[in-house]
């Protein structure tokens, strides 16, 4: 069972909230004094790269194909209910989404275009 190093004030879990938010550095720095933490920006940036860490697992975890499925399920569902009420600019709108979704499939299941050992993406780390 792994113990868990968090403070008891849980901003860790606030901090991984702001970040989904879009806040940005210098923001959760002013939210952090706002709020009367007591914590150091160095300590927040500690927290902000855990956040990191955290959002980078789970992105990794997903299951794209499923998550596709899903999107192309709730996009149907709603075509339908437009089409019921007979909304044709949602309806007409929902259907582009559904078409752009679509394209992005057969665009992952294509095989890249590109030479072989060569990275598709740089990454780079601070």
């Amino acid at each position: 069972m792994k113990v868990s190093t968090l403070p008891a004030n849980n901003h860790p879990a606030t901090i991984l909230k702001l970040l989904c938010r879009g806040l940005d550095r210098t923001r959760i720095l002013a939210y952090a004094a706002d709020q009367h933490w007591t914590e150091t920006p160095k300590q927040i940036d500690s927290y902000i790269a855990e956040a990191n860490t955290q959002l980078a697992e789970e992105a990794a975890a997903i299951d794209t194909e499923t998550e596709l499925g899903k999107a192309i399920a709730r996009l149907n569902h709603l075509y339908m209910e437009a089409v019921k009420v007979q909304d044709h600019k949602t309806a007409l709108a929902i259907q582009k989404e559904l078409n752009k979704v679509l394209v992005l499939k057969v665009k992952a299941r294509a095989p890249a275009a590109q030479p072989a050992g060569k990275p598709r993406l740089k990454i780079v780390t601070r």
